[in-house]
């Protein structure tokens, strides 16, 4: 909604090549840090919920939209979910991460490819943590296959969304 209300007073601005647009502008951006704000917040406390109940949850592999929406669901359904419902919803909210950031992308092509470069590289940098501390060379495929099956599991967790995004 801000996008639109950006561009629709750029638009005005351009069209009446005037000042009374700066104060709109300003108005949209300051808006727009607040969302951001609220944004960074609810993340934390998303993960800080996870972390509490959700125990067995790899709170490094999830992105911000999938801890989000398993906190939604569990708040909404007023109760917790065993661990193959928390799957299901965590891979539902995946595929529906996917279709909102291919919307993103339609309605703003430039800041959704430099959100998108953002999220790699932030999936990256765990991806390489995660590697150093259960020490796996991604190039040795026997590295990975002597690890326990919950490192495993949360090796899977942390590469699915990298191998998504590579693809899109």
């Amino acid at each position: 909604m801000l996008n639109n209300w950006k561009n629709s007073a750029l638009a005005k601005q351009a069209m009446t090549n005037g000042q009374e647009q700066e104060p709109i502008l300003s108005k949209i951006k300051d808006q727009k840090e607040a969302v951001e704000q609220a944004e960074i917040l609810l993340n934390k406390e998303a993960q800080r919920f996870i972390s509490a109940h959700y125990p067995k949850v790899n709170t490094n592999a999830l992105s911000p939209y999938m801890a989000r929406e398993l906190v939604d669901k569990t708040i909404h359904n007023e109760q917790l979910f065993d661990l193959k419902e928390t799957e299901q919803i965590l891979l539902k909210s995946q595929q529906q991460e996917l279709s909102h950031n291919l919307s993103l992308l339609l309605k703003d092509p430039y800041i959704s490819v430099r959100v998108m470069k953002e999220k790699l590289n932030k999936q990256e940098a765990i991806l390489k943590t995660f590697c150093a501390k259960h020490d796996i060379q991604l190039e040795n495929k026997e590295s990975v296959a002597r690890q326990s099956d919950e490192v495993k599991k949360a090796f899977q967790g942390i590469i699915q969304p990298l191998l998504a995004t590579k693809w899109q």
